[in-house]
């Protein structure tokens, strides 16, 4: 007997002759490994003398019954779920590296802000702002914060009521200011 299973579509042979008429026959599907149920119309394994004698009392027929399948156990579906899962992770993966593989290496600042060695690409600190912060709030190392150097920034904080952070701010400001871009950058940004 020859029956369509119902994840796959695939035809799944059972083999009528290990069953009696009536019984449910079972099989599994060798495409995807689902469970394919049919009732048998004509077993191999009837007696013999109950197909001859009809008329006896004590022998009952079952009525024929349309082919069913069953739905595939749990185990089967969490496997399939568990390989897509799976391949959606693998594919992920692929992507992330392939977009590493991509990525540039940045291996110094002075590479990150320049795209071809002479024009700049952006500068993430203006040295104007810098060098203003410097001469007027430079005793409290508002310029030091402002570059990314906030352990010396702390440090004429806390020395700011000697004013020596204070003539050193002026003096940063002025040589921020003379500076070009490009080398204020490299020398001062951290």
């Amino acid at each position: 007997m020859n029956v369509k299973c119902p994840d796959c579509n695939s035809i799944v042979s059972i083999d009528e002759s290990q069953y009696k008429t009536g019984e449910i026959g079972q099989s599994f599907c060798p495409r995807c490994g689902a469970t394919v149920t049919a009732t048998i119309e004509h077993g191999g394994q009837d007696d013999l003398t109950i197909k001859r004698n009809p008329t006896s009392s004590n022998v009952q027929y079952a009525q024929p019954q349309e082919v069913t399948h069953s739905s595939p156990n749990m185990d089967h579906e969490l496997k399939k779920a568990e390989l897509a899962l799976k391949a959606k992770e693998l594919e992920i993966r692929e992507k992330e590296m392939q977009h590493q593989k991509n990525q540039p290496v940045q291996q110094t600042v002075h590479q990150h802000y320049y795209t071809n060695g002479n024009e700049p690409a952006y500068y993430p600190k203006s040295k104007t702002t810098a060098g203003l912060l410097a001469i007027f709030l430079g005793a409290l190392g508002a310029h030091k914060f402002y570059l990314g150097k906030t352990g010396m920034g702390v440090l004429y904080l806390v020395f700011c009521w000697t004013y020596i952070p204070g003539i050193l701010g002026l003096i940063e400001g002025i040589i921020y200011l003379t500076k070009s871009d490009a080398d204020f950058h490299r020398d001062h940004v951290a």
